[in-house]
């Protein structure tokens, strides 16, 4: 019997982008919880541009987003890519008064929760997957490489 390899982990940031954080511990503890050990998941962080476009022709939607995320694996072992919107995040950030890194960290929560299966079109869905969000992101929001 051969053991499922861990998670494979890719995060890529667009050249204009100024992130300092390295996300890739945080993604760890995140599949940890949700149960998931073998897949892979690419976690892109894209400007406006780039998300709009994503947005539009996937989605049918006009608008920016923070994050759209596409899952070719299956809940248990996700393919998936998690394209993540850095201006929006800053805007979001500002909004809800609190970092950007904090931010960033929820929808990254949010994309692998997506690939678990949690949805957010209806209401009592958005409100089970913004639970589970927020349980994720206080128990594992302080962590980092």
């Amino acid at each position: 019997m051969t053991l499922p390899s861990p998670p494979q982990i890719q995060i890529t940031y667009s050249d204009s982008l100024e992130i300092n954080e390295n996300f890739e511990s945080f993604v760890k503890n995140v599949l940890k919880e949700k149960d998931i050990h073998t897949g892979i998941i690419d976690i892109r962080f894209v400007n406006e541009t780039e998300i709009c476009r994503l947005h539009k022709e996937y989605l049918g939607q006009e608008s920016v987003t923070d994050i759209v995320t596409f899952n070719l694996g299956d809940q248990e072992s996700p393919m998936a890519d998690l394209y993540i919107c850095y201006e929006q995040a800053k805007r979001q950030a500002k909004q809800y008064k609190q970092s950007l890194e904090k931010e960033l960290k929820r929808l990254i929560i949010h994309g692998i929760l997506h690939c678990c299966g949690y949805d957010d079109i209806k209401e009592e869905d958005r409100e089970r997957m913004e639970n589970e969000q927020e349980k994720l992101l206080e128990k594992l929001g302080d962590i980092s490489d």
